[in-house]
């Protein structure tokens, strides 16, 4: 596992959601599965809730 801060989750969001919408055009089965992928890991970030600092250890606290 590995941690990621909200602002990194946010913009691999939005950098998924624009690859997805530029590759539309393209009519391959590789490509449909590369979207679809990139969508379903989109939303499961999306519907990850942001952890306030406060909740996190020390540990990573001073690692920051």
């Amino acid at each position: 596992m590995i941690m990621i801060s909200n602002k990194q989750r946010d913009d691999i969001v939005r950098y998924l959601t624009e690859f997805t919408e530029g590759m539309q055009n393209v009519k391959s089965t590789r490509a449909y599965n590369t979207r679809r992928l990139a969508r379903k890991l989109a939303q499961v970030l999306s519907a990850k809730k942001p952890v306030p600092l406060s909740e996190l250890p020390e540990q990573l606290k001073e690692r920051r």
